[in-house]
């Protein structure tokens, strides 16, 4: 190559792909960072819920929208249908992913986790999600125990 064309890549890499290598580390650092987050409180109320077998506990974890979906009877028969609570294995995060409902910004993290109890294994999956503008407080957006 020539000096020249060494002084337009220098120049086309400083002006195009330091801040392309800003957007991504900043991606990637929020991304992570809500995972954390999210895992954290995940560990926290899974075992508040399980341990209780109370729908009133899940349904004061949970959003709105997961208010109005949830039953209590469905609640009852996934409780039955795992037995007795031993534990929880470790989280897996299946995404992340930012949102919008009712013109607010939300973060939400799908997380997956196996159960063990009394009758075996069982799968629980669920979504924890947060308004972008209230960094604190998750919710439980959705919550489905398989077998």
């Amino acid at each position: 190559m020539t000096k020249r064309r060494w002084i337009v890549f220098a120049v086309f890499v400083f002006f195009f792909g330091f801040p392309l290598a800003g957007i991504g580390w900043f991606y990637y650092l929020a991304h992570s960072t809500m995972r954390t987050s999210a895992i954290s409180f995940a560990d926290k109320s899974v075992d508040e819920v399980l341990e209780t077998g109370d729908y009133e506990t899940l349904r004061l974890l949970a959003t709105l929208p997961l208010r109005r979906k949830l039953e209590e009877d469905g609640f009852s028969q996934s409780m039955a249908a795992l037995g007795d609570y031993e534990g929880h294995g470790e989280f897996r995060v299946v995404r992340s992913t930012v949102g919008a409902r009712d013109d607010q910004a939300w973060q939400f993290v799908y997380l997956s986790v196996p159960l063990k109890s009394s009758r075996g294994g069982a799968e629980l999956k669920m979504t924890a999600a947060r308004r972008s503008t209230e960094l604190g407080e998750w919710r439980i957006e959705d919550w489905r125990i398989a077998p």
